[in-house]
């Protein structure tokens, strides 16, 4: 590696702490006994630091020798230690912004590191931030903790799930929800990621003006979608279109005979 492009990363660090076995619920549990289990058992050190302009800064103060380093808990405590009333958290209007060592005048002053946080801290955070806990709603946080589900597409057990447990962990060594639902991904009838360059998928409307919005709900909801991943294929908005709907209006017909669906 040349020297001259190595960074410093801040990193999170939890060892064996993370709690696979939370009795949580997974739908599908598959996602959890393997993609989930697999990915745990590889994890390393979460790098949260990012060297961008935009994002939430990293809150930690340190003197230009490094001996010294003060991590910000609070908007109060950054205005008590540096004498500063912070109105926006933003980079340029905190980067300027110094803390007089603990030493004394004659010591450096620590400056903010000019790393902002990976956004999917921000989302391993949601549990706590969009209450804004722990400074306000402590009561709707500990009767709400952990959440009753999340739900998500199978990619994100290598994001948003894995973030979500490894902060709960940190912070509580709990599991962050109780249930799971991981649903699959939707893919091209080619079988390859739908891509808006490729124009490998057919247009949603055109679907929908063809066979009806009822005849692809059908065929979502009866499709390994739920478990998994799913080619769209017309031809089954056609079957879908043709057969299960008009059965599932005899159906309604046959047991609610006032009812007239359209």
């Amino acid at each position: 590696m040349n020297p001259s492009l190595s960074m410093i990363s801040w990193k999170v660090s939890f060892g064996d702490r993370l709690i696979f076995d939370d009795g949580a619920c997974w739908q599908v549990l598959f996602m959890k006994e393997k993609r989930f289990h697999n990915w745990l058992e590889n994890a390393r050190d979460w790098s949260v630091s990012r060297s961008r302009f935009w994002g939430t800064p990293l809150p930690i103060w340190i003197s230009d020798d490094e001996e010294e380093m003060v991590v910000i808990r609070s908007i109060q405590e950054l205005e008590e230690l540096s004498g500063f009333k912070a109105t926006d958290l933003h980079r340029h209007h905190i980067d300027h912004i110094t803390i007089l060592s603990k030493w004394g005048p004659k010591f450096e002053v620590l400056k903010r590191v000019e790393d902002v946080f990976d956004c999917w801290f921000e989302s391993g955070s949601m549990p706590y931030g969009y209450i804004h806990y722990p400074f306000e709603n402590q009561e709707l946080f500990e009767r709400d903790f952990p959440g009753h589900f999340v739900a998500e597409g199978l990619d994100q057990t290598r994001g948003w799930f894995y973030t979500l447990m490894v902060l709960a962990t940190a912070l509580f060594d709990k599991p962050v929800f109780q249930n799971l639902i991981c649903n699959g991904l939707v893919l091209a009838e080619d079988g390859k990621k739908m891509s808006e360059r490729l124009k490998n998928y057919p247009p949603p409307t055109d679907i929908i003006d063809e066979y009806g919005a009822d005849a692809l709900r059908l065929y979502l909801i009866n499709s390994p979608v739920v478990k998994g991943a799913i080619e769209v294929q017309e031809r089954w908005c056609i079957c879908c279109g043709e057969g299960c709907y008009p059965a599932m209006v005899q159906c309604i017909q046959v047991f609610c005979p006032k009812c007239h669906p359209a």
